[in-house]
């Protein structure tokens, strides 16, 4: 089972992209509201048969609630010791201290750093509240993280604005040293069109010739598994819960704060009703994706949340896509041809 624990809603970060909004609120979750969110993940998982569980630990940025972090993970471990638990968090890279880098060298499994390319692409977007880039201080603390041993993913986001920079953004993240680097589309920006997936392509094309001179780096879009791996239906509130600062429990990360997903919280419960609707619209297909080559394949088939919080709807599909997997058939085909 998988649980994303938002420890904080806090963010010394002002990005302009932020799919949370940028009217960011102070609020840390309490040790309290953690207390009862660590009875709920380990009454969940005494109801499954899985040897392992995933802990997600997010925010705002999730360092700002540092020793909530380490407290959850302590307790986590003691309780389900009879477990594998698997602690994943991305963060901003920007608070990053020794202790930090310690504490995720012993205990974290997946750590990912949002950088999103060159110094002008990434200070254009990922800002400090003054207005300040973080471009600097990102780069170097993913550097200390790298020279003590750990394997950091580079959280790329690109968005309409940004994409014609797709492949400069990628070849300088590589030349400062990371071995995994995943470019990710902004699904909220509306204003992507096809002009914006020719160019992706285009982009994507010239991201090939980067494994040349850097075989040993793995980048998730030219990835032929990754970008062509059938998705299958999602069930969060089943297998998959969302935790926000106050205990209330949502289906997954890209929809807490949507209150007509809400399914209750860790105080009173969860509602069965609501559950039992969405699982209702998981399983119904997205009319106008009947026929796709790539229905089994493409997030918005899965995810109707993410159609939601885009569209409004459950199954009109996210434009930018459907673009994509356009463009993956294409860079398959390249990559193929090698």
């Amino acid at each position: 089972m998988k649980f994303t624990i938002f420890v904080t809603e806090d963010c010394n970060l002002r990005c302009t992209y932020c799919y949370e909004g940028n009217d960011k609120k102070k609020e840390n979750m309490s040790y309290e509201t953690a207390d009862k969110t660590i009875d709920f993940i380990c009454n969940k998982e005494l109801e499954s048969d899985s040897d392992y569980t995933t802990i997600v630990l997010h925010g705002g940025e999730p360092f700002i609630n540092f020793d909530l972090i380490k407290y959850i993970h302590r307790e986590l471990v003691n309780r389900l010791n009879d477990k594998e638990i698997l602690f994943d968090i991305t963060t901003n890279g920007t608070i990053i201290n020794d202790e930090v880098i310690e504490f995720i060298a012993k205990n974290i499994k997946n750590i990912s750093i949002s950088i999103d390319g060159t110094k002008n692409i990434h200070d254009t977007n990922r800002i400090y509240a003054n207005g300040v880039g973080t471009y600097e201080k990102v780069i170097e603390n993913g550097k200390r993280l790298i020279e003590k041993g750990i394997y950091v993913r580079a959280r790329m986001t690109y968005n309409s604005n940004t994409v014609k920079y797709l492949y400069e953004s990628v070849y300088d993240i590589a030349k400062q040293g990371f071995k995994n680097i995943a470019p990710i589309s902004d699904f909220m920006d509306k204003n992507w069109d096809d002009s914006h997936i020719k160019i992706l392509n285009e982009q994507i094309s010239k991201i090939i010739d980067i494994k040349k001179n850097y075989p040993d780096i793995d980048i998730s879009v030219l990835d032929k598994q990754f970008i062509n791996k059938k998705k299958g239906d999602c069930f969060g509130g089943i297998n998959s819960y969302a935790i926000d600062v106050r205990g209330d429990v949502y289906p997954c990360t890209v929809c807490v704060g949507e209150h007509d997903v809400l399914l209750g919280n860790i105080y009173d419960g969860l509602d069965d009703k609501k559950i039992k609707n969405l699982i209702k619209i998981y399983i119904s297909k997205n009319e106008e994706c009947d026929g796709c080559t790539r229905f089994d394949y493409c997030m918005s088939t899965r995810c109707k949340l993410i159609n939601k919080k885009v569209t409004g709807k459950f199954y009109t599909p996210v434009p930018i896509y459907c673009g994509l997997e356009r463009v993956y058939v294409e860079t398959t085909k390249k990559l193929c041809s090698l």
